[in-house]
């Protein structure tokens, strides 16, 4: 509801030639979606070292299990 209001604020403001306001949205949205970028490598790499040293421990104990 609320995104739908002020893409129609940012249409009224585009037309009627005031464009700072325009590009300054555009900026915001380009740094949310830099930031989601960061966020979601970050995540994505934590599980893959989570998982990596979840199997490392799993290795240790068939060794442990089974010497």
């Amino acid at each position: 509801m609320e995104t739908g209001q002020r893409e129609g604020e940012v249409k009224n403001t585009a037309e009627q030639g005031w464009r700072p306001a325009r590009e300054q949205e555009v900026k915001k949205e380009v740094e949310f979606q830099n930031l989601l970028v960061v966020v979601r490598g970050s995540i994505f790499f934590n599980v893959i070292r989570f998982s990596c040293l979840e199997s490392n421990n799993s290795m240790e104990e068939y060794k442990y299990w089974n010497a």
